[in-house]
């Protein structure tokens, strides 16, 4: 069954992290685990060899199209391995060290979609040599995230409120919606939806066209209120529909000017601001550097 509560994103750092710390003492110890990761990276597969990229491969999708990973529905760890459910009714299981026919299928959708690497017709095999397109992704990642944790530090020392007395940038705007309390996102899409056309839709990830007036009804569910403010932005940005665009814009601005007046919540957004440094820059940080370096090791 595919977590309703637990973001997707949270279950797959957290999954990554835990089968990552089953075999860090490989690395260590440079024993006969540590080789026979070596080799099966290089020769025929072990299960050494396996785990472990099965693990890097794990790890570009915790922040695949950004830390919501929103081609992903949801996380199902088993006793094993993991299944990951696609957004669309696919998923893949993965059993923890299974050079399998579900694997290697993995991995060439990774190869192709989330590294960028060119399709291979045959799928007898792992992806072949994807461990520096693993590096690369990482190494996005982790750029992301240092430019991210000085673009949040900066508001906190900054006065928030002043941010939006002018243009906003979406992904300020992004950071600073996932601040807010979930009743104050609900009064915001509630309050942009009074703007816009009770006609208007916009397509989801899935490509399916959604009623705006539906979408911006009240919800408490985390992965749609990550959906709803996707396609918030999508209208915040869209440049097929300027003046919907410059009316979320206008109105957007106007909201938040009122809301950082209160202290409250200008105090409580703070708060989430030095969260987001606690609780996501900092371990994908740490973990994305750690690979990193293992990856140096091989």
């Amino acid at each position: 069954m595919v977590s309703q509560t637990i973001p997707a994103s949270v279950t797959l750092l957290q999954t990554v992290s835990e089968t990552l710390a089953g075999w860090i003492d490989w690395i260590q110890s440079e024993g006969p685990e540590w080789t026979a990761v070596r080799s099966g990276l290089t020769g025929t597969p072990t299960p050494e060899s396996t785990r472990v990229l099965q693990t890097m491969l794990l790890a570009t999708l915790t922040m695949f199209e950004g830390v919501g990973t929103p081609s992903i529905a949801g996380i199902t760890p088993t006793d094993n391995g993991i299944t990951v459910h696609w957004v669309g009714g696919s998923s893949d299981t993965l059993t923890w060290g299974a050079n399998d026919a579900h694997f290697i299928r993995f991995s060439h959708y990774v190869a192709h979609r989330v590294l960028g690497l060119p399709a291979q017709g045959k799928k007898t095999a792992v992806y072949p040599n994807v461990i520096p397109g693993v590096k690369t992704k990482l190494s996005y990642y982790l750029s992301a995230l240092t430019t991210t944790h000085s673009r949040v530090t900066g508001l906190i020392q900054s006065d928030i409120s002043h941010s939006f007395d002018g243009n906003v940038d979406p992904v300020f705007l992004f950071v600073v919606l996932g601040c807010l309390p979930l009743d104050q996102l609900n009064a915001l899409f509630l309050y942009i939806q009074r703007f816009l056309p009770d006609g208007l839709s916009i397509k989801n990830a899935t490509g399916k066209s959604v009623m705006v007036s539906q979408l911006f009804q009240p919800a408490t569910d985390v992965r749609f209120m990550v959906e709803k403010t996707n396609l918030y932005l999508d209208l915040f940005t869209t440049p097929h529909l300027p003046i919907i665009r410059e009316i979320t814009r206008a109105k957007t601005i106007a909201y938040f000017q009122k809301l950082m007046a209160t202290p409250a919540v200008k105090d409580g957004v703070l708060e989430n601001l030095k969260g987001i440094i606690t609780y996501q820059i900092t371990p994908r940080t740490q973990l994305y550097s750690l690979l990193n370096r293992i990856i140096d090791r091989i």
